[in-house]
């Protein structure tokens, strides 16, 4: 009889295409954008296994996401940007996850953009919570 393993990697692609259809507005004609989403790869990124996903927007922008294999949390996320030296990965990598309100919302981000780093901080975090209209003013 064969076993079955505890845990194993997948390697395959995916296409997803997602399509939106907003109301017309000022900002848009009520014209579809549409994303491709693709399942890329599973990789180990700083020692968990996660899913690579490329996501394509409507203006052909792309950005890999990673999710953990088992959590299913996002990890890390990445973008290639044009700078005056040439194009450039920015990362940025999401963890401390706590529970907010039933939802697991990441208290801790790491951006990284060349020899830039920049550690954000969640200190709380509200849902809904009404936001008064002077504060947009």
């Amino acid at each position: 009889m064969r076993k079955s393993p505890d845990k194993f990697l997948m390697s395959m692609s995916m296409e997803i295409r997602l399509r939106t259809n907003p109301a017309p507005s000022k900002s848009n004609s009520g014209i579809n954008r549409a994303c491709v989403l693709r399942l890329i790869s599973t990789e180990n990124v700083d020692g968990t296994d996660a899913y690579k996903l490329e996501l394509k927007d409507a203006s052909g922008g792309i950005r890999f996401v990673f999710y953990d294999v088992e959590s299913g949390l996002k990890i890390r996320e990445e973008e290639v940007k044009e700078t005056p030296e040439g194009p450039m990965v920015q990362s940025t990598i999401f963890g401390d996850y706590k529970d907010v309100d039933g939802i697991l919302y990441p208290h801790k981000m790491v951006m990284n953009f060349g020899a830039q780093i920049i550690t954000g901080t969640v200190d709380s975090v509200q849902f809904n919570s009404g936001i008064d209209n002077s504060a947009f003013r």
